[in-house]
């Protein structure tokens, strides 16, 4: 006669894998939590950009970016961010995109020279002359 088998898993086996699971979550949750950050960081850029270009179609049609103030074309409306726009001179611009949520921090800059900057980014103290989405360097 056959001894009788166990069918199941033991508390050790169990806990093993649970213990595998969470080493790989912990890894896991970071690098996702920083992909969404510079995804959202993305959309600002593109948003700047494509409102860069219109801002460009505008000079071309009136040889001006319009009277000092606010921008003469609709800004662009964004989940993650928020874009303003200013006219310093009738030949002069800077667009912004201002981070929100997670990505508070983070702070994109185009000018009408097509200058790109970085002036609020987590963990650096300084303006960058480009836009940084997930490091620290250009």
């Amino acid at each position: 006669m056959s001894a009788k088998q166990s069918k199941g898993f033991t508390l050790i086996e169990i806990m093993v894998v649970v213990a595998i699971l969470g080493i790989l979550a912990s890894i896991a949750l970071p690098a996702y939590t920083k992909y969404l950050e510079r995804a959202h960081r993305a959309e600002g850029t593109a948003a700047l950009v494509e409102y860069n270009s219109k801002m460009a179609h505008y000079y071309l049609d009136n040889n001006n970016y319009g009277a000092v103030g606010d921008c003469p074309i609709a800004l662009p409306t964004t989940a993650h961010m928020t874009i303003t726009c200013a006219v310093a001179t009738s030949q002069t611009y800077t667009a912004t995109a201002t981070g929100k949520g997670d990505i508070a921090t983070t702070t994109f800059t185009i000018d009408q020279s097509d200058a790109k900057s970085t002036t609020a980014f987590p963990g650096r103290s300084g303006a960058a002359s480009c836009w940084l989405m997930g490091g620290s360097e250009c």
